[in-house]
């Protein structure tokens, strides 16, 4: 199997003014009988269960069903904040797993074979895993160290590389991943304390700390291109970005840091989680980077111009995920309206009300063709039409659910063994 079996999976878009259409947000679709019910072939549905250690890798296209086995019941999937890899990955309290999903890319098809957990890490008492450039990122609340597997790792059997740190991590707050561009890369860490420390992986040293924050609530990067690389951290007083330019030239390199403090567009806004996709679709790459405000709504970041503007004006968001083409936004509401957005545009395209209790345990994932959603203890899996929000019949388990991620061939890519 070849080394470059990853798919990288993020977006963007230009973005418009917010805007809010009621009416549509009304309509009610009712599901044709007729309604063809297919998905690509060897996009992998991935389940995980509360009463038991099963992780299911479900294929619609063929009603395939793989079963993996953990140790421990009730394993959640990670859902990446950065990239998404044609592989999976869950984890418990106390393990993380690294999952191949059985399909090796080659040039422009994919092999496939039986799906496995490739990497188990025991890792006590882990918190908030991450997707973070290629990496799965994640920290010990035990002993605050820091552990990474890229996605190469997990198709290859390698294990995850443990880096020892005098420093806790804020329950929380993920630890991304910077690249500076010129041989200098660092881990954003985050303390309990509101503290921002860049880790110089080279040096495995602090090489600056920042205190002057009353809290830290998300973080993440941004990519304008591969030597201009921003960190992102939404604080108290705004959102803090960084950059490092070189302003020499490449014979005689003069790095650059530069830093500066994005104001909110509107009072009392935090962002629960900064985004940041992106998507080569063939001749160009698109990026976007968003904050998401759990109760107030959903904003888009200019990084280069340093302006926030929110961009779909919605109250308590349940849950959210992007296509991975990266042209449709999903929106879950605690009213129970589900909503896809253009990315390019934010204004809604279609709408369907989910009647679940959203009060805990609400799961979406999207593939091109359909959106998934998991509430509560149910035992099934809503599913939708990805751009009409047509209710399809839904995907009955027999057991409580615990998560449920899309993974594998995201893109429709022919599946060609060759045989």
């Amino acid at each position: 199997m070849k080394n470059y079996l990853i798919l990288l999976l993020l977006f963007s878009s230009t973005f418009f003014a917010c805007q809010k259409d009621d009416s549509l947000l009304e309509d009610e679709v009712e599901v044709p009988e007729d309604a063809p019910y297919i998905e690509y072939e060897g996009l992998k549905l991935v389940v995980t269960y509360t009463d038991n250690n099963i992780v299911e890798l479900r294929e619609p296209h063929s009603d395939r069903i793989d079963t993996l086995f953990t140790e421990e019941e009730g394993t959640k999937v990670i859902h990446e904040l950065g990239p998404k890899i044609a592989n999976a990955m869950v984890y418990s309290e106390n393990t993380v797993y690294g999952i191949f999903t059985g399909l090796d890319l080659h040039m422009n098809h994919y092999h496939t074979y039986p799906p496995a957990i490739k990497v188990t890490t025991s890792t006590p008492q882990l918190d908030n895993p991450d997707w973070s450039d290629f990496q799965a990122i994640w920290r010990s609340k035990e002993s605050g160290n820091l552990f990474n597997l890229g996605a190469e790792d997990i198709l290859n059997g390698g294990q995850a590389k443990e880096i020892e740190l005098n420093h806790h991590q804020k329950a929380g707050v993920n630890t991304p991943y910077l690249s500076s561009g010129f041989g200098d890369n660092y881990y954003l860490l985050i303390n309990d304390q509101n503290q921002l420390d860049l880790y110089n992986v080279g040096t495995e040293e602090i090489d600056k700390s920042y205190k002057e924050f009353n809290e830290i609530y998300s973080a993440n990067t941004y990519a304008v291109n591969w030597d201009e690389n921003y960190g992102l951290v939404s604080t108290d007083q705004g959102v803090f970005t960084f950059v490092f330019k070189n302003e020499g030239d490449w014979s005689n390199p003069e790095i650059v840091m530069y830093e500066k403090m994005l104001d909110y567009p509107e009072d009392n806004v935090k962002f629960d989680q900064l985004i940041y996709r992106k998507y080569y679709n063939g001749s160009a790459t698109i990026k976007i980077a968003l904050g998401i405000d759990n109760e107030k709504g959903i904003y888009k970041i200019d990084v280069e111009e340093g302006k926030i503007k929110k961009v779909v004006d919605v109250e308590n968001i349940k849950a959210f995920e992007i296509n991975y083409m990266m042209s449709m936004l999903y929106v879950l509401s605690e009213d129970q309206k589900f909503v896809a957005y253009d990315l390019g545009t934010f204004i809604p395209v279609n709408s369907t009300t989910v009647n679940e209790d959203l009060s805990e345990n609400v799961r979406v994932a999207v593939s091109e063709k359909f959106a998934y959603v998991h509430t509560g203890n149910n035992t099934y899996i809503n599913v939708y039409g990805a751009k009409n929000m047509i209710p399809y019949t839904p995907i009955e388990t027999n057991n409580k659910i615990s998560d449920i991620g899309t993974f594998g061939n995201m893109i429709e890519l022919p599946i060609d063994n060759h045989d």
